[in-house]
């Protein structure tokens, strides 16, 4: 059997079980997949018991830098790592089989180097660190809590409550398009002196896929004129609505549009019956949005390993450089 297949079985096989276990964010579907891996291949490492029956798997894929091989994590993509089967979950001994055995799998890929941040409340990390690889903690902002919206925007501070008074003016829709949305981004970015970490044709793909598969939408603000002041993509699963992308323009940041869009995404969430993610980039995880939104501060694990030395001149090449990654509305 050729390569190919193979790695066409695995996903295909990665695809039904994933299905049939449920539970799993947006990140690890495999549509998700093909679109954030953006013409790479991917493939899948399965753990199984003795009678082959898959507990586990680790959806990776290869990426080429400087001769070598690694594995890290796709653009705008918040989670990875390893999915479990729903009744393994509460089985100490099986996951630290599990963990044992997928980490000795990723050895002997021949990769120079592995990242991935694990889901929330993953049982994975800790056990990944007892075979020798890194943990780094980083925050996630979540609204868990969004049955009375009113209660939501009363913990918002002064400056953010002023930011939404001024924005009652505005209007809001979902009828923007995705060529649209990429230019308005690009406008925001070029505001800010720095450039996207990703491509147009990268963003029409994962737009494509999430709407073909009923998963998301943009949304717009806009001013009494029809200039577009905030926009978001916002996707979402069956337990959590993201802030993918969003972005509000300098030009009108005395409008309240920043303010205003993160309520409109926590009005959807509201009627879908969802909690809120904030998906913001590195530079913004701080506590001052605590103090500004009054969203939760949640504990993510970043696993990591180093299996080739040399691999750190990359490593420290590509830290410089994502210094200036990413624009966002907050």
């Amino acid at each position: 059997m050729s390569d190919i297949v193979l790695v066409q079985n695995n996903k295909t096989k990665y695809a039904s079980l994933l299905q049939d276990w449920g539970g799993a964010s947006v990140f690890f579907e495999s549509w998700w997949l093909d679109a954030v891996y953006a013409g790479q291949q991917w493939d899948v490492l399965f753990s199984e018991d003795e009678d082959g029956t898959v507990l586990a798997m680790l959806p990776y894929c290869r990426y080429n830098t400087w001769r070598m091989q690694y594995s890290d994590m796709p653009l705008k993509t918040l989670e990875a790592g390893v999915v479990v089967r729903p009744d393994i979950v509460s089985q100490p001994q099986q996951l630290d089989r599990i963990a044992t055995d997928l980490c000795g799998q990723l050895a002997s890929l021949g990769l120079a180097y592995y990242r991935h941040q694990f889901p929330l409340r993953s049982f994975m990390p800790e056990r990944f660190a007892k075979n020798g690889f890194k943990q780094t903690e980083v925050s996630r902002f979540v609204f868990e809590h969004l049955e009375d919206i009113d209660i939501v925007i009363k913990r918002f501070n002064k400056q953010r409550t002023s930011e939404l008074a001024r924005s009652v003016t505005l209007g809001s829709d979902n009828d923007m398009s995705a060529e649209e949305f990429y230019r308005f981004a690009q406008q925001c970015a070029l505001e800010q002196h720095i450039s996207l970490p990703y491509t147009r044709e990268f963003f029409l793909v994962l737009y494509q896929k999430v709407v073909r598969e009923h998963r998301g939408q943009l949304l717009r603000l806009t001013n009494m004129v029809g200039d577009t002041l905030a926009a978001a993509f916002l996707v979402w699963d069956s337990k959590t609505l993201y802030l993918l992308m969003a972005y509000s323009s300098r030009l009108h940041q005395d409008s309240g549009a920043s303010a205003r869009l993160l309520v409109e995404a926590l009005k959807k969430a509201h009627t879908m019956q969802l909690r809120v993610d904030l998906c913001l980039p590195k530079k913004h995880q701080s506590a001052s949005l605590l103090k500004q939104f009054g969203a939760e501060k949640q504990r993510a694990i970043v696993v990591s390993k180093v299996f080739n030395g040399w691999f750190r001149l990359p490593l420290l090449f590509r830290w410089f450089k994502r210094q200036s990654l990413d624009c966002q509305y907050l």
